[in-house]
């Protein structure tokens, strides 16, 4: 039998983007729609495992090579050791200016007739907490497993692969980096955290050319759903775990100024230390290949 012969080039960037647009977003869109509507943890899965589905599909009828583009490449164990506490100082510095902005939208929203309460922040949020409270063991595995795990990963092969390998091969490192966090942080929806994940993205971006894998991206993409999970069911449910102990440092929802700019410091150096690693390893000891 003949082996397929693999699509020497990269998707081009109008097919990227009606993969995205015309097909993924509808889609995971309708799927997290009936997900609110029935408060299902159920449809959160399924709307993570269909996410990545439409680029597979693309990629392998259009016979491209699925590894190179989706950046399936593995790292060091210091990359991977180095991206879990990058992703500690990225959900830090993140969370202080989501609350800064969401701030800003409340004051702003004030003004909108009374008709539009329905898409508030306040309401949004409410919203997207009652999606993600656990209240069994199996809401916490799907949890666990959906928005942290698959999410962490399929969105990172999506969009800092399929996306961003495509608009590297036309563009400047920074304009591509740019026109991706955008894609994620339109794919995103709520117009109150397209500035928070559009940083996001520029980091997870970052990280991705940087070592030309997704695994870095994913562990900080991963943690930081897996922060955010914490943090409304510790709220919500189970105080003790996280607001009680945190009083010192907190003052209504706010980091402390403190924490914020050691936040701040560790990720700036953090991302530094990041790319000389990147710079120094081309023979590299990775998770599949290194001696016991």
């Amino acid at each position: 039998m003949t082996p397929k012969i693999l699509h020497p080039h990269y998707p081009s960037r109008l097919s990227v983007l009606i993969v995205i647009f015309a097909v993924t977003t509808p889609l995971y869109g309708i799927v997290g729609f009936l997900g609110n509507a029935a408060a299902s943890k159920w449809a959160i899965l399924l709307g993570e495992l269909l996410l990545l589905l439409p680029a597979y599909l693309f990629l392998h009828f259009q016979h491209y090579n699925i590894r190179k583009i989706f950046r399936l490449q593995p790292v060091s164990r210091r990359l991977a050791f180095l991206s879990l506490g990058l992703a500690v100082a990225v959900y830090l510095v993140l969370y202080e200016i989501d609350r800064l902005l969401i701030t800003l939208w409340q004051l702003a929203w004030q003004i909108m007739p009374p008709e539009f309460n329905l898409l508030s922040p306040e309401n949004m949020q409410a919203q997207l907490e009652k999606t993600l409270v656990a209240h069994t063991a199996l809401d916490w595995a799907l949890i666990i497993l959906a928005p942290v795990v698959i999410a962490g990963v399929f969105e990172e092969m999506l969009f800092r692969g399929f996306v961003q390998t495509a608009f590297e091969q036309h563009h400047k490192i920074l304009t591509a980096l740019a026109i991706t966090a955008a894609v994620f942080a339109l794919n995103h929806a709520a117009p109150w955290w397209l500035a928070q994940i559009f940083l996001l993205g520029l980091v997870l971006g970052w990280l991705a050319r940087q070592c030309d894998s997704i695994i870095p991206g994913a562990i900080v993409h991963g943690l930081n759903n897996f922060f955010a999970v914490l943090l409304v069911n510790c709220k919500t449910a189970a105080p003790a775990l996280f607001w009680e102990n945190a009083k010192s440092w907190l003052d209504e929802g706010h980091l402390h100024p403190v924490i914020w700019l050691v936040a701040g410091a560790a990720l700036y150096f953090g991302l530094k230390r990041f790319q000389r690693y990147c710079e120094e390893e081309t023979e590299i000891a990775t998770f599949f290949n290194s001696p016991e």
